[in-house]
């Protein structure tokens, strides 16, 4: 069997299609809940146009990326619902948003689906917490990532309701735990390496149970474990009866968080994906004198330096950093040359001003200083006063 996703793809109903499965019904089968027959479908036969309509608005799509497009799960399926009816879910999750608000039901650590919180806010949240229990305790520090799909119209409101009553559960002594949408994740801090392991299995523990009272599953193989302490690592960590290894880095939120938090892994990742975009500028630019200066620039000034500077509230700061400048002036260099034209041996000093590039090195830690003033509501500069 072919692994082609497009060869598994169903085309939609046809009305000859939709006739012929209704001839083949049975009037004298038991209805469902909405108490239709299926005598009523045999009208429907008057309107077989609008019929396949209806019938078509579920959309079977293939995942990309599967291996095995004969499983169920290579496919998702879609809800193509009419105009009306998603002006009522809107309608009906802005008045169950306004009731969760107004009565401060909602958990403060979820980040997803609200208003004024976003990925640097979450992870900030966390790595307060990591930071502080390495200068309380610094014998143990311990991080899982747990994730669970949800989708729908109201997928969004619905799960953070849903969610809520994990992060609402009572958890052992040492132990945070917080959401970004579908992306849970548990911080477990203790004195020693033994009551991080009784903890963080506890805690573990009462996370599958809450997943099984939803009918909710976290797989062990989504789950990261990492450790920020060389005595953490000897604790044995399970989850439904899966031990869990620890890793030297995780990502999470589209940050790479590695055991010493210096960032160089993340800093390197950002990097590697501006160079991939850099290297497909270059090659279909080959063919002719190469794309103009004016398109250079633009790509790199909406691309390159929101990929760079994503999350620089939270690693902005060891941007200053040899072993973090030097990677980012090589890779900014090359875009600089390309936007001037200019020849291989021109300084990167005179690449940078002739393309009016500020350094990234810079432009990292003045995203970083305007991310971090927002993150925690203080200034740690006056600002220039223009007359």
């Amino acid at each position: 069997m072919t692994n082609s996703p497009q060869s598994h793809y169903d085309p939609p109903f046809t009305q000859k299609e939709v006739l012929e499965c209704l001839r083949q019904m049975n009037p004298k089968k038991a209805p469902g809940l909405d108490n239709l027959t299926d005598i009523c479908l045999q009208f429907a036969t008057d309107y077989p146009r609008l019929l396949t309509d209806i019938l078509n608005r579920i959309k079977i799509t293939p995942k990309p990326g599967k291996s095995d497009y004969s499983a169920l799960e290579s496919f998702r399926p879609i809800g193509l619902i009419p105009v009306f009816g998603k002006l009522l879910q809107k309608l009906f999750i802005r008045r169950v948003t306004y009731h969760a608000q107004r009565n401060n039901l909602l958990n403060k650590f979820q980040f997803g689906f609200r208003e004024q919180t976003n990925t640097c806010e979450a992870i900030n949240t966390a790595l307060d917490i990591i930071r502080q229990a390495k200068r309380l305790c610094p014998r143990s520090g311990g991080h899982s990532r747990l994730c669970r799909g949800a989708g729908s119209t109201c997928g969004p409101v619905l799960w953070n309701i849903i969610l809520d009553e994990l992060l609402d559960t009572k958890l052992p002594a040492g132990c945070h735990i917080q959401a970004f949408a579908d992306d849970v994740l548990l911080v477990v801090t203790a004195a020693s390496a033994g009551k991080l392991e009784s903890a963080a299995n506890l805690a573990l523990h009462h996370i599958v149970e809450w997943g099984r009272s939803v009918k909710l599953a976290f797989g062990p193989t989504k789950t990261k474990l990492i450790a920020f302490t060389l005595k953490a690592k000897t604790a044995s960590i399970n989850i439904d009866g899966h031990r869990l290894c620890f890793v030297p880095e995780v990502k999470h939120l589209g940050a790479i968080l590695d055991e010493k938090l210096n960032f160089g892994k993340h800093v390197k990742h950002v990097v590697n994906r501006a160079v991939r975009i850099f290297n497909t500028l270059c090659m279909y630019s080959r063919p002719t004198w190469g794309a103009h200066p004016e398109n250079i620039s633009t790509i790199y000034q909406q691309v390159i330096v929101p990929t760079i500077t994503y999350a620089a509230g939270i690693w902005g700061h060891v941007a200053q950093k040899r072993c973090i400048r030097r990677p980012l002036e090589s890779m900014q260099r090359g875009f600089a040359i390309k936007a001037i034209r200019g020849f291989r041996m021109v300084s990167t000093a005179a690449a940078l001003a002739l393309a009016q590039f500020v350094p990234l090195d810079l432009k990292v830690r003045e995203v970083c200083a305007v991310k971090r003033a927002r993150l925690r509501g203080i200034l740690t500069t006056s600002p220039a006063i223009f007359r």
